[in-house]
């Protein structure tokens, strides 16, 4: 059995911390609802054709 770890990058959305994801009279979202999108390192283990997500760095 081969095991490896693959590092990819995703964009990532979250819900803004002001408004909890409503963007109801939000100044820190402009009334989206959510942050802009970042792009974060995950790490991924690779066992036997299983993907299993092992942590995730915000960059």
């Amino acid at each position: 059995m081969l095991n490896r770890i693959q590092t990819v990058f995703m964009e990532v959305r979250r819900p803004c911390p002001d408004c909890l994801g409503s963007g109801i009279n939000c100044l820190q979202c402009a009334g989206s609802g959510s942050l802009p999108a970042v792009m974060e390192k995950k790490y991924i283990l690779c066992t036997s054709g299983l993907l299993k997500k092992l942590s995730t760095d915000a960059i």
